[in-house]
């Protein structure tokens, strides 16, 4: 995802749609569910 930042800020140009579509069905829902498990989670 860093790598999808850093290609988006300076060579976006370039940035196809279809990845971005991608990324969002496919790489953000784990990561959205990891962080809400974080979330709710007790804090010392």
């Amino acid at each position: 995802m860093i790598d999808l930042r850093n290609f988006s800020v300076h060579a976006y140009w370039n940035l196809h749609p279809s990845i971005i579509w991608d990324t969002i069905q496919n790489d953000l829902p784990p990561i959205v569910e990891l962080l809400n498990k974080l979330l709710m989670t007790d804090k010392p």
